[in-house]
């Protein structure tokens, strides 16, 4: 089999030099709109000579490192004169006014006119670099005459660079699988659950599937996931794993570090955002400002090779090798990512259509695994909305007339017109906002024609992105899956693109691995999962429970109401609940509330033990949040009050043995909203009555009641007790949404504390 090698990879290998640039969003060009100034140009090159030919095939067969290699590409343009010397012109779009040439353009234009050359027995060939204004089509060129025997000389030297480094990457993958071909499983044994679930995920990675999978919160999963996966990966393929949550990414990171053992034979990169690993906070990333931007590409390769000795690249490894080789750290992961065994990050490296890795884009031979897969379509339909925000106290409504705040006037003119004016808070559908989209673009066009960016402040940069956003949105904008929103609130108005349905953008990001795993704890019940990722008819399996029924006792406590109108009667036996657990069983329970506003009632009213200790409001830091983690482990008995899918919920993890008790008070139905609502119309029209209420509601109260109460088993030492408190947990169809290792009783409050007694008494 003939594997492909991109004219521009080689480029890009061989040719990059000097300084770390930054993604200026302000030279950014839209993808159609460059093709399109592409075949503008082409056209005008075809009008003047009938000679001009576009899109021009070229290609070498080659051996590279024992494989059979075709370099191919396409030429922009190729123009042949009078004399009979061809031109090669390769058209790169930008709206900066003053470009430099780019070594990676140059390189790419040379190994065209190298090949070209070479095929059409050539002397000498001209070479043209053309930097294209998409709005003026104004041009700038760089180019030159090549002697055909240099330009062939750089390519054969290129691809003998190329096939160095490539040699050394495939023997160090090779020694890779023949290490992991002969690691054992770095515990004693499996688990006897843990090691079905790893055959699970072996035969549908290796049958190229993908593969839905519910394991219990404690089973392993991480390890029954990443150890199969590594068992079948070629010396070829790559590893995703992709989680919605640091403590996913730590599990991972550890999974990684026991089969590894010291060994360095694995090599895995963490990748962090910007802001979050950046070691020179508030500095421009720029080479005049920034020490790890100036000539990065000189030293970036001794770092990245560094990094592969040190096997596990993580945060902290990253920050450590990039301040030794004075490299920007964020950059260094990226590009210790085309090298690397295993990448672990976040879903938006992936499935977020404005950061998402372009490096990767053909993953058509790389295994992937998506942790915490139930927030997998919330998370991917948040990445393919926009929303343009106008604050009503905005300092640019202010500002003096100038090239910027001109533009900016008519963005916001435009978002007043479709506002209705009410000072009350108000949602209403509109038609698309075809004024506000032809504002953006001119407020886009106005910055990046002038080069405003970099004196923008931090309001109007924001500005200038949500414009960006909103139209990069309309490339995979779908009218029946999206509507447009007028949003009036306390601070002003917004303008929201409301994404409905994100399940053919998951599907198609899915279809283009070789196979993939989502696993969660609660992906109940998997029609729906399948239908929101897009995978319907696609396998779905559930691993066994390592928790016995014995271990906790679920309990539906109904008579206790937790409707809004009710809560406030609620108060008094919810507390007497809480009293009959603690007497039951001194320790340190979690009691998760559907808002703030009730759990701080309930906290007012309550004194269990003189010990009750609440959340703080949202936006708390992880220090806070671990504060909070040390104070319940260190107190004998508490009783701890969260938020369900709040930041301690959703970040924290417990160790074996901490909880002896998780209480859910009330389903947690999101409040109703016109977003709510239209999303439930959607479904129901699409896919029958009963859809839309699962997904825009159910579903994601759910999701984290069961996930809050996951938190008390996590280890098969372990036993406690769940409440759950409202009788709708018994409804057949909130009961779809249970882990089957549950087992429920229906209770009332005076049948808990006998219940209770009798569990704990079994010891």
């Amino acid at each position: 089999m003939m594997q492909r090698l991109a004219v521009r990879q080689l480029a890009e290998f061989i040719f990059r030099q000097g300084d770390l640039h930054p993604n200026r969003q302000s030279r950014a060009v839209e993808a159609q709109e460059g093709i399109e100034c592409q075949q503008r140009i082409q056209a005008s090159r075809k009008q003047r000579s009938e000679k001009f030919e576009a899109e021009v095939s070229v290609h070498v067969d080659v051996s590279i490192d024992g494989v059979a290699t075709r370099l191919a590409g396409r030429i922009d343009g190729l123009l042949r004169n009078k004399q009979g010397l061809l031109r090669v012109e390769e058209y790169k779009t930008t709206r900066e006014v003053a470009v430099a040439l780019n070594p990676v353009d140059w390189g790419q234009c040379l190994i065209y006119g190298a090949l070209l050359s070479e095929q059409e027995s050539l002397s000498a060939i001209e070479l043209a670099v053309v930097y294209v204004h998409p709005d003026s089509l104004a041009e700038q060129v760089f180019e030159s005459s090549v002697c055909a025997k240099a330009a062939q000389l750089s390519l054969a030297l290129a691809l003998l660079c190329y096939e160095v480094r490539l040699r050394r990457h495939r023997l160090r993958c090779e020694r890779r699988r023949e290490w992991m071909r002969a690691r054992e499983f770095p515990f004693a044994q499996f688990r006897a659950a843990q090691r079905a679930m790893a055959q699970q995920v072996y035969q549908s990675l290796r049958a190229g599937e993908h593969l839905l999978l519910e394991a219990p919160t404690g089973s392993g999963k991480s390890m029954a996931t990443i150890y199969p996966a590594l068992k079948l990966m070629q010396p070829n393929q790559k590893l995703f794993f992709l989680t919605n949550r640091t403590t996913g990414a730590e599990a991972a990171l550890n999974s990684l570090r026991l089969i590894a053992d010291s060994s360095r034979q694995i090599s895995v990169v963490q990748l962090t955002a910007r802001e979050k690993i950046c070691q020179n906070q508030g500095v421009p990333c720029d080479p005049q400002t920034c020490p790890g931007c100036k000539n990065y590409y000189a030293r970036a390769p001794h770092a990245i090779n560094r990094l592969l000795e040190c096997g596990i690249a993580d945060r902290l490894a990253l920050q450590r090798v990039a301040d030794e080789f004075t490299v920007c750290p964020f950059e260094l992961s990226l590009d210790l990512a085309l090298w690397a065994d295993v990448i672990i990050g976040d879903y938006n490296y992936l499935f977020d259509p404005f950061v998402k890795l372009q490096r990767f884009s053909d993953a058509s031979n790389h295994l992937l695994l998506i942790d915490e897969a139930h927030q997998l379509s919330s998370r991917v339909t948040l990445m393919l909305g926009a929303e343009f925000a106008l604050n009503a106290h905005s300092e640019l409504l202010e500002s003096p007339s100038d090239d910027f705040s001109a533009a900016a006037h008519d963005v916001f003119d435009a978002v007043r017109a479709l506002s209705s004016g009410s000072s009350t808070a108000l949602s209403r559908v509109i038609e698309r906002p075809l004024q506000l989209e032809a504002a953006a673009e001119r407020l886009i066009q106005r910055v990046d024609s002038l080069q405003l960016f970099e004196t923008l402040d931090s309001e109007a940069q924001d500005l200038y992105f949500a414009c960006i956003r909103w139209v990069r949105s309309l490339e995979w904008f779908q009218p029946a899956r999206y509507q447009h929103l007028s949003i009036e609130h306390e601070q002003g108005c917004s303008i929201q693109r409301l994404c409905l349905d994100s399940a053919d953008y998951i599907n198609d990001v899915l279809d283009s691995h070789a196979a993939t795993v989502r696993l969660s704890a609660t992906v109940s019940p998997f029609a729906l999962y399948q239908r929101l990722h897009g995978c319907p008819g696609q396998r779905s399996a559930r691993a066994t429970s390592p928790f016995g029924i014995a271990q906790s006792a679920v309990m539906i406590v109904r008579d206790i109401p937790t409707y809004f109108r009710q809560r406030g009667s609620s108060l008094p036996k919810l507390s007497e609940l809480v009293n009959m657990l603690v007497e039951a069983r001194p320790g340190r329970y979690l009691i998760a509330f559907a808002s703030y506003t009730y759990l701080q009632a309930f906290a007012e009213q309550h004194n269990a033990l003189g010990h009750v200790f609440r959340q703080q409001r949202s936006g708390e830091r992880a220090e806070e949040l671990q504060q909070h983690k040390q104070f319940i482990v260190d107190q004998p008995s508490v009783v701890f009050g969260v938020v369900m899918g709040g930041s301690f919920s959703e970040s924290v993890e417990f160790g074996e043995g901490q909880l002896s008790g998780v209480i859910v008070v009330g389903i947690g139905l999101p409040p109703p909203s016109l977003q709510g609502d239209l999303t439930a119309q959607y479904f129901d029209e699409n896919e029958g009555k009963g859809w839309g209420q699962m997904v825009a509601y159910t579903q994601p109260a759910l999701t984290k009641a069961i996930q809050m109460a996951g938190r008390l088993l996590r280890s098969e030492q372990d036993r406690g007790v769940i409440c759950l408190v409202d009788e709708r947990f018994l409804q057949p169809q909130i009961q779809g949404f249970m882990p089957a290792h549950w087992s429920t009783k229906s209770l009332t409050l005076r049948q808990v504390k006998s219940a209770v007694n009798d569990f704990w008494r079994v010891i």
